[in-house]
């Protein structure tokens, strides 16, 4: 079903929100799909299928209905009320300056304005850089409360800076943007994670940002970008 947009910019703000939500979730299911203890997991599996031949994999075909019985059995239960109210709470002024404050303790080398009137959140890295991002905030009764940022600079460079910051902000929560923002500070000098050099073999900075998660996260620490080569990522 096609959703109309405001405008231009809220229609591709919601398409690479998608195609964000959709790359993060790919990658908690290859990350969970690799991890020792899932390996473990079919490992005993399939020991155990050795050892008991009548035990066999299940087949879908064999109940149809199952998920419709699941449904009845066992409601699953959601949070969307609760992450909807959370999103509202944040597109508020109130929650807006709140989350810049926070954001201004971990920055403090960071600039940033606010203007209330056209809800525009102005962030300008340091030098040497001096790069400029705009994050254009929609109504607090916005049904689409994402965060559309641009650049104000337009090489290639930058051009790719803001594709990537596109493609894996949630910007539904602008925490975790403004510290993939914050990740660019430097970006000239910063090595990658994966082959430790500042320029890859095409000469080419490591723009690309990968978020670091604790197996044990902690609500209290901020999202950690690294940098990566497009190559190397």
């Amino acid at each position: 079903m096609l959703v109309p947009h405001p405008s231009p910019e809220g229609l591709y703000s919601n398409y690479a929100q998608n195609v964000a939500t959709t790359r993060s979730s790919a990658k908690e299911l290859s990350d969970l799909y690799h991890e020792d203890e899932t390996r473990e997991m079919f490992k005993r599996g399939e020991e155990s299928r050795a050892q008991n031949t009548e035990v066999r994999i299940w087949q879908v075909a064999e109940h149809e209905d199952w998920l419709d019985v699941r449904k009845v059995d066992t409601p699953l239960k959601t949070s969307t009320v609760d992450s909807a109210v959370k999103t509202s709470q944040k597109q508020t002024t109130e929650g807006i300056k709140a989350t810049l404050a926070k954001f201004k303790e971990a920055h403090s080398d960071v600039e940033s304005a606010f203007d209330e009137r056209s809800r525009v959140l102005k962030i300008t890295l340091p030098a040497p850089d001096h790069i400029e991002y705009t994050v254009a905030i929609q109504p607090e009764d916005s049904p689409d409360p994402t965060y559309a940022v641009t650049c104000n600079k337009t090489s290639k460079m930058h051009t790719t800076m803001i594709r990537n910051i596109n493609s894996n902000a949630n910007k539904q929560d602008l925490d975790h943007l403004l510290d993939l923002l914050g990740s660019y500070k430097g970006v000239r000098s910063r090595r990658c994670c994966e082959c430790g050099r500042v320029f890859d073999r095409d000469a080419q900075l490591p723009l690309e940002r990968r978020e670091r998660k604790n197996k044990k996260p902690d609500a209290h620490q901020r999202a950690q970008w690294q940098p990566f080569h497009s190559g190397c990522t």
